[in-house]
C-alpha cells in the first residue's frame, strides 16, 4: 500500500487504472458501481468513494432479522419498507421535527424513484470516464484515475476515500469527477469536515477547526468551496439530475442509509450560508434547507469545536 499512496507536492495521491472484471481489465460501465463509486485496480481491486458528493444508492443493506443482505432498491422489498419505514423502525429514536420532515417523502414510489435516479448518476459517471478515455485516446488497460486525498484516506468499508480525476501529465486538468457530477445534478453535495477545501489543507486537524462566525466568510472567499456550491445551485435552478421537475429525488441518499439502519443521523452541521457560532445537532440538518450550505461535523471532532468557541445546540 505504500507504494500505492505517494506524496506529490502537497497532495497525497495514488495513480490507478480501472478494476478488474473476471480474468480481464472491466468496462466502464462494469466498474462504476454508482454515481459515486468506482472499482480500480492497483494490485487488487480497491473501490473508491467520492468526497464531497453522494448520489442515489443502487443497492444498500435491507433492514430485516440483523442480516446483511444487499438489495437493488427497487426491489419489492424496499418499496414496501419506503412506503413507510417507521411501520419497522422506533420512531422513539428520532426528533419529532425529522419525523415530521420526512413523512412527505415516504410513500409507494419512494423506492422506484431512489432507484431511478441511482441509475441515471451511474450512467452520467459512466459517460464522464468513457468520454475521458476517448478524448485521450487510450483503452481501459492504459487509461489511468489520479487520486487526491485528503485527512482519512479510507472508510470503514475499505474505500479509499478521494477527489478522482483522470492522469494527465499535462496541465490544467478538467474538474475532478467529484465537480463535475455535482455540476451535472447526479448527486448532492456532501460537505464532510475537514475532507474539503479549504480545510483538507491545513497541517492538521486543530488547525482545520474554524473560528466562530466564519463560516459563510470562509465558504465565499476559497474558490473550490465556493465554485462547488455554486454549481449545485444551478444544477438545481435549471431543474437537472437529481432536481429534475417531473420526478425530482424525493430521498436524499443518506437519508435512505440511516432509515436502513434505524438509527437517527450522526453527525453534527454548520450552515455555510451565515456567520454565526452554532453547531447544529444532526436531526436539526432538514432546518439548512440547502444542501450545499450543510457542513457535516463527525461527532468525534465536536470537542476541537467547542474548544474553539463554538456553541453546540
Amino acid at each position: 500500500m505504500t507504494k500505492v499512496i505517494e506524496n506529490f507536492g502537497t497532495t497525497k495521491g495514488a495513480i490507478v487504472g480501472l478494476g478488474m472484471y473476471g480474468d480481464g481489465v472491466g468496462s466502464v460501465h462494469q466498474e462504476v458501481h454508482d454515481g459515486d463509486t468506482v472499482n480500480v485496480r492497483v494490485f487488487g481491486n480497491l473501490a473508491i468513494r467520492l468526497l464531497a458528493l453522494d448520489t442515489p444508492e443502487i443497492s444498500y443493506i435491507f433492514p430485516a432479522n440483523k442480516s446483511i443482505t444487499f438489495k437493488h432498491i427497487n426491489h419489492q422489498d424496499w418499496q414496501d419498507f419506503l412506503a413507510d419505514p417507521f411501520a419497522q423502525i422506533d420512531q422513539k429514536l428520532f426528533d419529532q421535527g425529522l419525523l415530521g420532515y420526512l413523512d412527505p417523502k415516504f410513500s409507494s414510489k419512494s423506492a422506484l424513484n431512489h432507484h431511478r435516479h441511482s441509475k441515471q448518476a451511474k450512467d452520467v459517471f459512466v459517460n464522464l470516464i468513457s468520454g475521458d478515455m476517448e478524448e485521450q485516446q487510450l483503452d481501459k488497460k492504459d487509461f489511468r484515475f489520479f487520486l487526491a486525498f485528503s485527512f482519512e484516506i479510507m472508510d470503514r468499508y475499505g474505500r479509499f476515500l478521494c477527489y478522482v480525476n483522470r492522469n494527465q501529465k499535462s496541465k490544467p486538468r478538467p474538474d475532478s469527477y467529484n465537480e463535475r457530477l455535482l455540476a451535472l445534478g447526479a448527486g448532492s453535495p456532501y460537505f464532510i469536515w475537514p475532507n474539503i477545501n479549504p480545510w483538507r489543507t491545513q497541517k492538521g486537524k486543530t488547525q482545520a477547526v474554524l473560528e466562530p462566525n466564519s463560516a459563510n466568510t470562509i465558504a465565499e472567499s476559497d474558490t473550490k468551496l465556493r465554485k462547488a456550491r455554486q454549481a449545485v445551485k444551478k444544477a438545481r435552478s435549471d431543474k437537472i439530475g437529481i432536481y429534475e421537475m417531473q420526478d425530482p429525488l424525493t430521498l436524499e441518499p443518506f437519508e435512505l442509509r440511516f432509515l436502513a439502519r434505524g438509527i437517527p443521523p450522526r453527525r453534527h452541521l454548520i450552515d455555510l450560508s451565515t456567520n454565526d457560532d452554532r453547531i447544529l445537532k444532526p436531526s436539526d440538518y432538514h432546518t439548512i434547507s440547502n444542501p450545499e450550505d450543510r457542513l457535516w461535523i463527525p461527532t468525534e471532532y465536536i470537542p476541537l469545536f467547542e474548544k474553539k468557541g463554538w456553541s453546540v445546540g
